[in-house]
């Protein structure tokens, strides 16, 4: 509705990936699912996320990753992204572009 965008990049593979978005009822909103077996490197790695951002037309610096692990965070900084860390439903912390933290 708004032009935005959304990607799932994710550790699992791409069945578990469509089955569990899809038990919650969210499959309808995502454009793209990049996994596991998708990418040669996995997290920290930047690759799911960069592959995303191509797959979705979209320059790194113009996405923003939510992610809940370690080394997804490592994956999304690595990369160039905004970062959102997020534990629980709750923000932690906002990362930009892998230059400052806020």
């Amino acid at each position: 509705e708004m032009g935005i965008k959304t990607a799932v990049g994710t550790g699992s593979n791409y069945d578990s990936c469509k089955y569990v978005l899809g038990t919650k009822n969210v499959l309808k909103y995502v454009d793209v699912i990049v996994s596991s077996d998708m990418v040669t490197h996995h997290k920290p790695h930047p690759e799911t996320f960069t592959l995303a951002a191509e797959k979705m037309g979209q320059n790194v610096k113009e996405c923003c990753v939510f992610e809940d692990g370690a080394l997804g965070i490592q994956a999304a900084t690595a990369g160039g992204f905004d970062c959102v860390e997020v534990k629980e439903g709750e923000i932690v912390r906002y990362i930009r572009n892998n230059e400052q933290e806020r």
